[in-house]
């Protein structure tokens, strides 16, 4: 059956403008349908929440505030909100329209994408977290559902806010769980609290699942992968694929790192790090190299933690037979009662992972000898000959790697393990976070006796901050702004026709590029409109030169006509206001005149001629007298034109006289 035809709200028409013409999609909170605004005559899309929602008063309080915070972000990344509201009980939010699909499409279609095509859709998505972040918005449901790319290739975020709202109903809707869960941060799942941290985790997540082609954890029920990510810590990229190069490991493993303080603050902090990685995947070309990891042979954990002073991190590399590529495998050395006995286990697995690949090496051998082939040698072949030397290569442990800690952290445990004089000396690092140590000398692997002292070297965090976008924020906001990301501001103000008094108008250098830290950051400060003195008219201008002198102010003239007996018809005699300031576009009314204005003809039928003339003069006319044949008359008897009747100033009139 065509769902659409069989959808009741096709054809509807929402508050009386929005007309549903398409169902596009479903999902777990709403309904999302094509539409047409027909006042503005522009196609939209219309998102209609379920019924169970819109029934929820909590909900529709909620997503009406959120939507009108939404709303605020002017971000080309971001679905812009036109219009919400409620009809008939249908809670609904009319947006921009995207011709295109989701980045969930575009995932089933590819498979996956390589580093370069992933971190090209990041680069976007963060920038319009960013922009959430620096207007306090959080997103809480950043997943590839939500991120659109247009038909040209522009992608854009969505649902800003949503998630919020249906968060404080207390509903848990089946789809909205399962569509959600890949992506929770742990904290959104043992907590319930979400903040720009939050986004920063589900975004890492979304290319992780990008380059790998499925999120790092799936399980048999929701709670099941909520499980995995409050406990488990994400795996490095490069341990599913090759290619991948470590700036871009390092990225993902820092925003989906289980400790939000151990994440980038906010999705600006994080686009930093993928705009580094994009260089390093220029560089390596990684585009050309991805492929899967052998499932049995090779096995890589993520890149160290830092948990704390109760761990480190040691790698040790068995050989394995000729031809064949060698294991690797991390183990995590925990100072605990089960420290030594996880140990044994593990050097006791790679023993007969050793022996086994031997083995293996000595059957091919004796298959080559009986073919009468001679074999070549191999370390697996040398190791049989000359059991005193081991297979296994075991680096003798050692306990100075603390890359990856807080100085505090790692000066406790070098401590604990017998050494002093820990130095600490702190320079810019652009891609590691303020505070924690990158380097020491001794090197992590390098031999030291106890009581040696070690120098650390901390990072003070990127010498260079990308400028955030301040443009439209008030004087005070934007200072803010600027001050946390460490950058320092200069402010000049000028004239706007467009920009409110007291908003920024823009930033030098301008938003998205990057800037020294603690560098100044110059900010024009709009004033308000521009006023402009109004020009004062002489009396007497014809109409089209004053016209023509208001424009060129940036007036509007407005013409009125009116009757003069001083200005002849024509010119402009007055003017409205006559002095002062307008702002620009604002009117100034031009009077011109229609000359004197005429004259209702007085009565003076039965006046006497004397009077009768001194009447009409006074008006302005001029006389004729007739008198009546053969007889000077002294009264009025008759009157052309007539009593009453209008005349044009200065007219001629004629009485007859008795």
């Amino acid at each position: 059956m065509d769902l659409t035809t069989a959808d009741p709200l096709i054809g509807q028409l929402f508050d009386g403008r929005y007309r549903v013409d398409a169902r596009v999609a479903r999902g777990g909170m709403a309904t999302v349908y094509t539409g047409f605004d027909t006042r503005l005559d522009r196609i939209v899309a219309i998102k209609v929440m379920h019924q169970s929602l819109a029934e929820d008063d909590a909900f529709v309080g909620r997503f009406h505030r959120e939507a009108k915070a939404a709303a605020r972000l002017s971000d080309p990344n971001v679905v812009a909100i036109y219009d919400q509201g409620a009809d008939a009980g249908r809670v609904f939010l009319v947006m921009e329209h995207i011709d295109g699909g989701t980045l969930r499409e575009r995932l089933r279609a590819e498979g996956r994408l390589s580093p370069a095509a992933a971190l090209g859709i990041m680069e976007p998505v963060l920038h319009a977290l960013a922009a959430a972040h620096d207007a306090g918005l959080v997103h809480r449901d950043v997943k590839p559902e939500n991120i659109l790319i247009s038909s040209d290739g522009r992608v854009k975020v969505a649902d800003f806010g949503l998630a919020r709202a249906v968060e404080t109903t207390g509903m848990t809707t089946t789809g909205l769980l399962i569509g959600t869960v890949s992506y929770l941060a742990p904290e959104q799942v043992s907590t319930g609290r979400a903040d720009p941290r939050s986004d920063v985790y589900s975004a890492g997540i979304v290319l992780f699942e990008l380059l790998t082609g499925a999120p790092p954890y799936d399980g048999d029920t929701p709670l099941s992968v909520a499980y995995r990510h409050v406990n488990d810590s994400v795996p490095a990229p490069s341990s599913i694929l090759t290619g991948i190069p470590p700036e871009l490991d390092e990225v993902i493993l820092r925003a989906t790192h289980r400790d939000p303080d151990a994440r980038p603050a906010t999705a600006r902090d994080l686009l930093v790090g993928v705009r580094r990685a994009q260089q390093a995947v220029s560089k390596a070309g990684a585009t050309t190299l991805l492929r899967p990891l052998p499932d049995a042979l090779t096995t890589i954990t993520p890149l160290p933690e830092s948990r704390g002073a109760a761990q480190a991190n040691f790698t040790r590399v068995l050989r394995a037979p000729a031809g064949r590529p060698p294991v690797v495998a991390a183990v995590r050395r925990r100072r605990s009662r089960r420290g030594p006995i996880a140990a044994g286990v593990i050097a006791l697995v790679l023993l007969v992972t050793a022996i086994v690949g031997w083995q293996m090496g000595l059957t091919d051998t004796g298959k080559k000898k009986r073919s009468g082939a001679e074999p070549a040698a191999s370390p697996s072949a040398s190791a049989a000959q000359t059991p005193q030397s081991s297979a296994v290569v075991v680096p003798e442990l050692v306990t100075l790697d603390v890359s990856g800690a807080t100085f505090e952290i790692a000066k406790l445990r070098l401590e604990e393990e017998g050494f002093v004089g820990i130095t600490k000396t702190e320079v810019f690092n652009e891609t590691v976070k303020a505070g924690v140590v990158f380097d020491q000398d001794p090197k992590p692997l390098e031999k030291a006796a106890k009581g040696s002292p070690v120098k650390l070297v901390v990072s003070r965090g990127p010498n260079v901050v990308v400028v955030p976008i301040v443009a439209g924020l008030t004087r005070a906001r934007a200072i803010e702004v600027l001050t946390s990301a460490k950058l320092k501001n200069t402010i000049t103000e000028q004239n706007d026709e467009k920009i409110a008094e007291g908003l920024v108008i823009s930033s030098n250098p301008v938003a998205g590029t990057d800037a020294q830290r603690d560098s100044s950051v110059a900010l024009v400060i709009s004033t308000g409109k521009k006023p402009i003195v109004v020009p004062v008219i002489k009396a007497g201008t014809t109409y089209d030169v004053a016209a023509a002198a208001i424009t060129k102010a940036g007036l509007v003239p407005i013409r009125k006509d009116a009757y003069s007996s001083k200005i002849k018809a024509g010119l402009v005699f007055s003017q409205a206001p006559a002095t002062g300031t307008l702002f620009r576009g604002e009117k100034v009314t031009l009077t011109v005149s229609k000359g004197p204005a005429p004259v209702a003809m007085p009565k003076v039928l039965g006046l006497s001629r004397t009077k009768a003339v001194a009447r009409l003069k006074s008006l302005g006319l001029k006389v004729i007298l007739v008198d009546y044949p053969g007889r000077k008359g002294g009264t009025v008897i008759d009157q052309r034109p007539a009593t009453g009747v209008l005349v044009p100033a200065g007219s001629t009139v004629t009485i007859y006289l008795f």
